[in-house]
Formats: structure tokens, sequence, C-alpha cells
């Protein structure tokens, strides 16, 4: 038999690229992976379900974000050269998880513990569009992540 692949240049796959915007999310997991250009350093990879109704596309357009997830990623080795500390990106994750700065070195005494503080929580993530750059297609990407405040008036899902 003989596939007619008329039409597939119009067939879109993967989802579609988010426009600049601030939505709800719920993080579904949260694992450590190693870094592929050193696997001795680990990046803290956090997966989230937006749970808006709608989001807004490149294209200007609202569409259902129906299964989309989003990933949120930092590095959790530190950078002397750079300034950089994966605590605090940490404590920024779980201040947006409503964690009060009382029971932060609880929480992040452990990577299962941490993980197990965080799954389940909803969040307000900053997404930002990206251009296509090098050889990466256009995209969108978490920025940062913020507590979602009683002035956001955000029901959550049932």
């Amino acid at each position: 038999m003989k596939l007619d692949l008329t039409g597939l240049d119009t067939v879109t796959v993967g989802d579609p690229v988010l426009a600049d915007q601030v939505v709800f999310a719920r993080i579904s997991s949260a694992v450590l992976k190693d870094q592929k250009a050193d696997p001795s350093r680990k990046n803290l990879v956090v997966v989230m379900k937006i749970l808006n109704e709608k989001v807004i596309d490149t294209e200007n357009n609202e569409i259902a974000p129906g299964n989309m997830s989003l990933f949120y990623q930092f590095s959790m080795a530190p950078n002397p050269e750079k300034n950089y500390n994966p605590v605090s990106r940490v404590k920024e994750l779980l201040i947006a998880c409503g964690y009060k700065n009382e029971h932060m070195a609880e929480i992040m005494g452990s990577d299962d513990e941490f993980q197990n503080h965080i799954i389940g929580k909803d969040v307000k993530a900053k997404i930002r569009y990206r251009a296509p750059e090098g050889n990466y297609a256009e995209r969108h990407d978490v920025h940062y992540l913020n507590a979602i405040r009683e002035s956001d008036n955000f029901t959550p899902p049932a």
C-alpha cells in the first residue's frame, strides 16, 4: 500500500511555541540529570503542567494547553567564576512553592526530601519567547517562577 503524503508540509509536530506571558502551573516532577558537557555536574529539571484554560501562542492565538508541559532547569553546581550559587535558585523555587525562610534548611536537607516538598505545588511561571538562534528553532522557556498570591484570584483545578 502506498501512502498519500500530500499536505504533510502543513502538519505540525510537538507543542506550539508560546508568547511571553504568565501562567499558572503544577509541578509534576523534579529530577537531577547529568549535564551533557560534564556528567559530574547535575541540573535540576522541574516539569510542570500548565493549569490555565487558555494560553497565547506566538501567532497571538488563544489555545488550550491540553497536556502541554513546561520545563524549568538550572545547574546544581556552583560556579565561582560567574558568581553562581545554586542554593539561591533552590530558595527561589521553594519560595515560589509557598515555603517560608524558616523551613528552607529542613527542606533542602536531601535531594529526595527536596523533591517530595515541591511535587504537586502550584506556582506562577513567567514564560519567555526565544527567537531562533544558531542550531535552535524558536522556542519558549520558563524565565522564572513566583508564588501565587491571593490577589492573583487563582482557583486550583479539582
